[in-house]
């Protein structure tokens, strides 16, 4: 069917990077920082989901490696660590993503939870 699309191709042209909201970056460093936590997760799923497809990824070790690495992120409290005055999010991001897959063998999401991000 011509132009429909399937919902990782969705997916992956909805893969842009919005304007960083710092309040909830600099959020993650005060009391009350879970919900800070789960918002930046919901804006920037998709936009590293769609990093890593267009790196070659299949689809579902796309999802894995994406869950992988913001679990990684997550458990490590990496996104406390990022600084406005050292560039945009999205560059610390892109950054984390390269040497979380970078760690990974093919098919695998393991090395997103085996080697330092930042």
């Amino acid at each position: 069917m011509r132009g429909r699309m399937t919902e990782p191709a969705r997916d992956h042209q909805k893969g842009r990077f919005k304007t960083t909201r710092w309040s909830l970056v600099l959020a993650l460093r005060e009391d009350g920082a879970r919900e800070a936590l789960s918002t930046l997760c919901e804006i920037y799923w998709t936009p590293v989901y769609a990093f890593i497809r267009r790196s070659g990824r299949p689809v579902e070790d796309a999802r894995d490696l994406t869950q992988a690495f913001f679990t990684a992120v997550i458990d490590k409290g990496h996104f406390a660590k990022a600084r406005q005055e050292r560039g945009r999010f999205r560059s610390f991001l892109l950054s984390a993503v390269r040497i979380c897959r970078s760690g990974s063998s093919p098919g695998m999401a393991t090395g997103c939870l085996s080697a330092p991000i930042i």
